[in-house]
């Protein structure tokens, strides 16, 4: 591992009520862990499910933490109608509120900002969490970029995720298969098995977010973070990692041989409970009616 300081980032309706209302505390479908410790949110990414972040959980869990892992739009993603309509139509802003209100909820029964991590896109959702003042810490790891950090040309990466997703993947579900160029991408076998279809419009909406929006807050954040990534990583490669670290003016840590999937094996996930080990919590405020940006 290489560390270095970079100066230079149930159905439609019960959607729409925890929009407005935020999940209820005894009702969050997610990974729960019971221990008395300091809260933990955990951000799966495309395709990815609370249950794949479950290796992550277990290893904060015997660190003392308090972590919740939900699946987004769990009802939607788990009980796909026929046609997938109402998946399809999801989009990364509906991830994001929903993210949040597990963020707040979190935050009123422990009193405290949860430190939140991210893998992938879940770390462009963690991103936006750690710019409206919803967590009080954030990890990324692998992070999608935001718009202020450019990347591949959009048309270039449309192209490529049509490799992984198929043709015309952002106007219907979709499910992770990696082909070619991804080869060296394909996710551990219990990652594999604890996915299922998500929303082809949600990851349209990842790699072309709004510059100045929700996913692409200004430097620098309101709270620490760190960014980890993996040397290999083919999907978002070390040099975006970076770049992001530069914008933010972040720690990044390198995790030497990993690719994309840090979540997926134990020297890795390691290496980003060690990050969050890292932080120091300062913060001690109940969120009462503290009321983030949207």
């Amino acid at each position: 591992m290489e560390k270095t300081g970079v100066h230079h980032p149930k159905d439609a309706r019960r959607s729409t009520a925890m929009a407005a209302h935020g999940p209820e505390i005894g009702d969050m479908e997610a990974l729960r862990y019971s221990n008395a410790g300091k809260p933990v949110l955990l951000l799966h990414g495309i395709c990815s499910t609370g249950a794949s972040m479950r290796p992550m959980a277990d290893a904060l869990r015997h660190r003392g933490y308090h972590v919740t892992a939900p699946t987004l739009a769990e009802t939607l993603r788990t009980g796909l109608s026929s046609d997938g309509l109402d998946l399809a139509k999801l989009s990364l802003h509906d991830y994001f509120v929903e993210a949040r209100d597990h963020a707040l909820v979190i935050a009123k029964a422990h009193g405290v900002r949860p430190l939140v991590i991210g893998h992938s896109n879940g770390a462009l959702m963690a991103l936006a969490l750690a710019g409206c003042g919803c967590v009080h810490a954030a990890i990324l790891a692998a992070p999608a970029p935001p718009p202020s950090v450019k990347g591949a040309p959009f048309w270039v990466r449309r192209l490529l995720f049509a490799r992984i997703f198929g043709n015309r993947w952002s106007n219907r579900p979709v499910q992770f298969q990696p082909r070619w160029p991804f080869g060296s991408e394909q996710p551990p076998d219990h990652l594999v098995a604890s996915m299922c279809p998500d929303s082809g419009q949600a990851m349209a909406d990842a790699l072309a977010p709004s510059r100045g929006g929700v996913f692409d807050p200004p430097p620098p954040l309101p709270c620490p973070a760190v960014v980890v990534a993996g040397e290999r990583d083919r999907l978002v490669p070390l040099h975006l990692a970076q770049a992001i670290a530069r914008r933010f003016d972040l720690e990044i840590t390198v995790v030497k041989d990993a690719g994309h999937w840090l979540i997926g094996d134990s020297p890795s996930i390691e290496k980003i409970v060690d990050a969050a080990a890292s932080i120091t919590v300062t913060e001690a405020v109940a969120m009462g009616s503290d009321q983030p940006a949207n």
